[in-house]
């Protein structure tokens, strides 16, 4: 009997010492991204592809990205070639599929980037300017060019360049199919005109905007029309009125007079007409 308790005991201990040991010994230990240097490359191996991350800054000349690092196939740049001012050139190999929108700031004597053919991801217009495939995005913008005046094509729907360091481009156009800008122009000392396709209140509301903006840049937007106007003015009053406060207002009031604002939000809620949300 005192060999069974004595049994018994050592169990209960044994399970007891077990369950006072936090299940985060059992879990495996996180791992920190390793780095690894080939040549004057600096990548890290990510979901199973290359990413570049550095460069030897004393590299001059033109850059060619590698297909691929220790064996993976080099997908990434982030943040890669950051403040490598001898760079004048940078060709894009066939597997790059991402870019951080900074990997090339502080480059500030790239003449022109070069995608090659087999790239599906990127292209380049005839000014060595980096554009996706779609041609939908800008992504980065040679600041050793010497462009004085740059046209970003009709149908470009984001602009991710900084235009760090162009201190040639005068002036830059930019189509009404712009919805986003995320840097706002003002590393660039000599720019003086921005001629946007769209209205101001466009202009006033994407991300860059007139934040940043020296007083010697002018942007030029184009005239609203008397639609737009309209249209503008309807938002203002609070046209997303629906329906129900529509009559309700209507009938509280007693007032025979529709205020037009609100016959127009009606039109809109019933899907008779559309205010853009300027």
């Amino acid at each position: 009997m005192k060999g069974l308790k004595k049994f018994i005991s050592t169990i209960l201990c044994a399970i007891l010492a077990f369950t006072a040991i936090p299940l985060s010994a059992f879990a495996a230990e996180p791992q920190e991204k390793s780095r690894f240097t080939e040549g004057i490359f600096t990548y890290e191996i990510v979901d199973g592809s290359a990413a570049i991350v550095g460069c030897d800054t004393s590299f001059s000349g033109e850059m060619t990205v590698p297909e691929t690092l220790g064996g993976y196939d080099v997908t990434r740049l982030s943040t890669a070639f950051e403040n490598c001012a001898g760079i004048t050139s940078v060709t894009i190999s066939k597997n790059v599929n991402r870019i951080q929108y900074d990997s090339f700031k502080g480059c500030k004597n790239i003449v022109r980037f070069n995608v090659v053919e087999e790239n599906g991801y990127f292209k380049t217009d005839e000014h060595g300017v980096l554009y996706t495939r779609n041609m939908e995005i800008l992504y980065c913008f040679p600041a050793g060019s010497g462009i004085e005046n740059y046209t970003v094509p009709d149908g470009v729907i984001k602009i991710y360049a900084d235009f760090d360091g162009c201190d040639k481009l005068k002036t830059i156009t930019i189509p009404e199919s712009v919805e986003y800008i995320k840097e706002n122009f003002s590393n660039c000392p000599n720019l003086t005109d921005i001629y946007f396709g769209g209205i101001e209140h466009r202009w006033k509301g994407m991300n860059g905007g007139l934040r940043g903006l020296s007083e010697k840049i002018n942007v030029h937007c184009r005239e609203m029309t008397v639609a737009e106007k309209i249209e503008y003015k309807m938002h203002a009053l609070g046209a997303q009125l629906g329906p129900f406060m529509f009559f309700g207002f209507y009938f509280v009031i007693g007032i025979p007079y529709i205020p037009v604002a609100l016959l127009l939000a009606f039109l809109q809620d019933l899907g008779l007409i559309h205010i853009k949300p300027y």
